[in-house]
């Protein structure tokens, strides 16, 4: 699990750097396997995978200060 651990970290770098990438996470696909999540509030261009890992876009929705 080394391969994923540096994957995210990785990916991780995307938050802040990125515009509309507001999280990163490990999630895992139907099949069990490892795969990068990455929440975002506006639609980005990011690989589909990150050091082999599967890279999974997800709509965080609107976030605001409460």
């Amino acid at each position: 699990m080394a391969e994923v651990a540096a994957a995210l970290a990785k990916a991780q770098e995307w938050v802040g750097t990125v515009p509309g990438v507001v999280m990163v996470g490990q999630g895992r696909a139907d099949d069990g396997s490892p795969t990068i999540d990455v929440w975002v509030t506006q639609a980005v261009s990011l690989p589909a995978t990150v050091q082999g890992v599967e890279v999974r876009v997800r709509d965080s929705g609107t976030i605001e200060a409460q």
